[in-house]
């Protein structure tokens, strides 16, 4: 399920929510019950310690490719 932010068009606050594909209510701000808008986010990349991407994130080398 994705996790969307949104920003209240009232107060300004901004918050995260999970948002199922079948819910049909229209979110609203948790601190003051106003409209939202939905937020353009950056996407989530997980890298080990030292900041890479993850050794398995590539094609193998008996995939033919270097």
């Amino acid at each position: 399920m994705p996790i969307y932010e949104f920003m209240c068009d009232a107060c300004d606050a901004v918050f995260e929510t999970l948002v199922f594909p079948t819910d049909r209510q229209a979110v609203t701000c948790p601190k003051c019950g106003g409209g939202v808008k939905k937020l353009m986010s950056a996407p989530h990349i997980q890298s080990d310690s030292q900041g890479s991407a993850p050794k398995d994130c590539g094609p193998s080398p008996s995939s033919g490719f270097s």
